[in-house]
């Protein structure tokens, strides 16, 4: 079976504009000489509640906290307030 696309063309008549590493809203804050603040990092998302905080990892890599916690790939740890 052929592929779709020769591969000699490598699909660059599908993607005929480069592609950014950056999103538009990191461009808009760089131009405005601000840095993007992910919190505790890509893909980690957080949410905090009265008694505590949720951490949630997205990737695929384990997260280590501050305290030397560590968050396995592709979950969630609730960190308790002290």
């Amino acid at each position: 079976m052929a592929p779709p696309v020769p591969r000699e063309e490598k699909n660059h008549e599908l993607y005929p504009l480069s592609l950014s590493d950056q999103t538009w809203l990191e461009d808009i804050l760089n131009e405005a000489g601000l840095k993007p603040n992910y919190g505790a990092g890509k893909g980690i998302e957080t949410a905090m509640f009265e008694n505590g905080e949720i951490l949630v990892n997205h990737t695929s890599y384990p997260h280590r906290l501050e305290d030397g916690t560590i968050v396995e790939p592709r979950k969630a740890v609730f960190l308790k307030k002290l």
